[in-house]
């Protein structure tokens, strides 16, 4: 009884956990959506195109200078936490913070060198070498952040996650509409903005951790072969993270050079408007992945997959529905002047039916451990991407970006399904149910 009891309270817990992460991830990007609202109210069509390339590079440079490493302290501290091993808990926290201090210094660094080379080529405007050196330090406190909500996520302490998520969202939000209502919303004042935004989210979630940053200098890092692992394991998701990222920036990157800066608005405006949708459906294959890994028979994988298919069943009718609906929520939102972004957000709903299509087969490829079937995924999904790109963008603009978006999309739904078919034929899983001839994971 009192297992049972055990039991029922971790699921109980799973879900809530789960939940928690989504409404953090739904009111961070609420809040994004909303302060966009703002903005294209005030700054023109061009002022904000601007202000999306100087974001993507942002991004870019967060991610790509994190290295994989976020994964990692995620992976090795929840290790630690298990094991009650306190010390060696803060010795991979004490490692991981000195190598995103190089880190942050390094992109911050060459952020500067080549501030004017990125406002003259990629922003269009040499006077925005002043916004690039700003943004640098944004990158630079953004990679701190990842550093301790990945702590969070390892010790499993959601709440202070969420907390950290919405106090940077109030700071962000309620700057953002003080501007507007001073009238005094800029490109430059939205890039202050963001910097006090990541300072604050930078120093909230230090104060969450609870550990000081005296007390991690001072400790000596965990033992070599536990830094190896771990810095292998950041080496694999460091080369996934370029390929994805490269990928979902590529339409955007380009745009700004094969186009004009209105194209790249009205790319923008559609994913903003397709974000809110992705996040949701990427929650809940987070949340499916662990639930896939502890079955243990191909037979249950196959059910899991069947079951799973009811609920892709009804996102793709909702998908279909927001492909009907877009225009009007373009105009209610963002007025008659994004009416260019129409089309190419029907072309991105219509994608979304394949990414919903990819949570089973790709949950199926976490319990059948075939990571490196996402890598080849996110590989050719960016060849793609690319080659697309330079074929269309130059004639359709954003509606170009938006089908090679589709095509990236249709790419992963095609390697996950060959790849879970592939994984299953090779599998070692028993065929059977809970019998005693089913081999376990």
């Amino acid at each position: 009884m009192a297992k049972r009891k055990l039991t029922s309270l971790f699921r109980y817990k799973e879900i809530t956990d789960s939940a928690l992460v989504l409404i953090s991830n739904v009111l961070a990007q609420a809040v994004n959506f909303v302060a966009v609202m703002f903005m294209t109210k005030m700054l023109s069509v061009e002022d904000y195109g601007k202000y999306a390339l100087l974001n993507t590079v942002l991004t870019l440079v967060a991610d790509l200078s994190d290295m994989g490493m976020n994964a990692s302290i995620t992976r090795f501290v929840a290790q630690y936490r298990g094991q009650n091993d306190r010390a060696s808990e803060l010795g991979i926290i004490a490692y991981s913070l000195k190598r995103k201090l190089c880190s942050s210094a390094l992109a911050i660094g060459l952020m500067m060198v080549f501030s004017n080379f990125l406002a003259t080529y990629v922003i269009h405007d040499s006077a925005y070498s002043v916004y690039v050196i700003l943004v640098s330090f944004c990158a630079g406190f953004y990679l701190l952040t990842g550093l301790y909500k990945a702590v969070f996520q390892g010790r499993q302490n959601f709440k202070h996650y969420f907390l950290s998520v919405a106090v940077d969202a109030i700071v962000y939000l309620a700057t953002v509409v003080v501007l507007y209502a001073f009238q005094a919303l800029s490109v430059f004042t939205i890039v202050l903005a963001s910097l006090l935004r990541s300072l604050v989210s930078t120093v909230i979630c230090a104060i969450l951790v609870g550990v000081p940053i005296k007390e991690l200098f001072s400790r000596i890092s965990g033992n070599k072969e536990t830094v190896k692992l771990f810095n292998t394991y950041s080496r694999w998701m460091f080369l996934w993270a370029i390929f994805s990222n490269l990928q979902t920036r590529a339409d955007v990157l380009l745009l700004s050079q094969l186009t004009t800066t209105d194209q790249v608005s009205y790319y923008d405006i559609a994913n903003k408007i397709t974000k809110p949708v992705l996040l949701v459906v990427s929650s809940y294959s987070q949340i499916m992945s662990p639930v896939f890994a502890k079955l243990n028979t191909l037979d249950k994988i196959r059910k899991k997959i069947s079951s799973v298919k009811k609920i892709v069943l009804a996102g793709t009718g909702g998908m279909l529905l927001a492909v009907a609906l877009s225009g009007i929520a373009v105009r209610i939102l963002f007025g008659n002047k994004y009416d260019n972004s129409i089309v190419p957000l029907q072309i991105m709903f219509a994608a979304l039916i394949f990414y919903i299509w990819t949570i089973p087969y790709n949950s199926a490829l976490f319990a059948l451990n075939k990571p490196q079937v996402f890598t080849i995924a996110a590989g050719i999904g960016l060849v793609a991407t690319v080659i697309g790109d330079f074929l269309l963008l130059p004639a359709f603009g954003a509606v170009g970006a938006a089908f090679t978006y589709f095509i990236a999309q249709l790419i992963g739904f095609l390697v996950a399904y060959i790849g879970y078919r592939w994984a299953a034929e090779r599998s070692t899983l028993g065929y059977g149910t809970d019998g005693g001839n089913s081999a376990e994971l």
